[in-house]
């Protein structure tokens, strides 16, 4: 299978999200019949390195998600302590809520049933201690990838 590398053929982030969402709108028809997903990364991706959203990224995942393509959220953090809550915190800010997970507050006291849910994502993906020992962020991110029950159509990552 071969893989396109967006970013070295679009200008910005923006022009980029604009040709996923227009491939999502030519393969709709094939995602119905066999099924498929988008991946996303988080950081440098959906968030920022302040973890502001980065909107087009955003954005994209809305447009998956009405179009009722899965989301799969998968990220090189480690899943240590609370830093899974704090992840779920983030993204919810973002407006993406993980499938079936309970709301958590945030940092301000807000309650995140005050943001606006605009994408629900099914799985997410953080290393284990052993992988980040392993320090090898892309096998890690492709087992994952090779290991969903659909087929990638598009995995968005910073790297």
């Amino acid at each position: 299978m071969s893989k396109i590398d967006l970013f070295s053929q679009f200008n910005n982030v923006d022009e980029a999200m604009r040709w996923c969402k227009a491939m999502i709108h030519i393969m709709k028809s094939f995602i119905a019949d066999n099924g498929a997903c988008i991946v996303l990364d988080i950081d440098g991706t959906l968030l920022d390195d302040k973890m502001v959203p980065i909107n087009a990224v955003v954005q994209l995942a809305q447009y998956a998600y009405t179009a009722r393509i899965p989301i799969h959220v998968v990220t090189a953090r480690v899943d240590v302590e609370n830093s899974r809550a704090i992840t779920i915190q983030q993204l919810a800010n973002a407006g993406l809520r993980l499938r079936n997970s309970r709301i958590w507050p945030n940092s301000a006291g807000i309650r995140n049933d005050s943001i606006k849910t605009i994408a629900i994502y099914e799985s997410l993906s953080m290393r284990t201690v052993r992988d980040f020992q392993n320090n090898n962020f892309s096998g890690y991110k492709y087992r994952v990838r090779c290991n969903l029950q659909q087929s990638v159509l598009i995995n968005v990552g910073d790297q």
